[in-house]
């Protein structure tokens, strides 16, 4: 069944995300007196289950969070939930890559064990591919950002249609062998 997420503001790497369904609420908070709290930088937040600990919730939407209706994606085969990150860089994008992870995992971050492949053909559709390029230039557009990394996942609703869920300023960069990310935004500067 379809819940919510409520992610903090300034979270970055899977890290201060709750999922809220019915009968079932998993946090990668470190739950101290059923208040969330930080774990040590560098780590993988582990997943716990906070179902029905509505002093954690008070505590946690009285605070700078986010809150999204969750996105059911299609199954793929040996992929559970999955999602796509796109570079933006002066407004085209210049790289796409798909995260995933099992069908049970709540995020597909690659920091807390979620996995990448930079070839998105052998997952996406050709229209999806079409989608998150479309949504993810419009974004960077409306954002008036020349260098962004955007979020975009598939619901099974509406599977070809790419929605954009997050625009990261600091996002990780692929290895130079697959896409050298550094040296397309030092071209972009210089031919500005």
């Amino acid at each position: 069944k379809r819940g919510v997420f409520v992610k903090s503001r300034y979270g970055a790497e899977g890290k201060g995300i709750t999922r809220i369904r019915s009968g079932s609420w998993k946090t990668n908070f470190d739950v101290k007196r059923h208040r969330p709290a930080n774990h040590k930088n560098g780590e993988i937040w582990p997943f716990v289950d906070v179902t029905g600990d509505r002093a954690f919730l008070r505590d946690l939407l009285s605070r700078d969070v986010i809150v999204e209706r969750e996105i059911l994606t299609e199954k793929k085969p040996g992929i559970g939930k999955y999602d796509v990150r796109v570079h933006v860089v002066g407004g085209k994008v210049v790289h796409l890559f798909v995260r995933y992870a099992g069908a049970e995992d709540v995020v597909t971050n690659w920091s807390q064990g979620g996995n990448v492949n930079h070839v998105p053909a052998g997952i996406l559709s050709p229209a999806q591919i079409a989608s998150a390029i479309a949504a993810s230039e419009a974004a960077a557009k409306a954002l008036d950002s020349r260098f962004v990394g955007i979020d975009c996942m598939f619901d099974k609703e509406d599977p070809d249609r790419a929605i954009v869920v997050e625009a990261q300023c600091m996002c990780d960069f692929p290895k130079p062998e697959v896409c050298n990310l550094g040296e397309v935004l030092i071209r972009h500067i210089l031919s500005r």
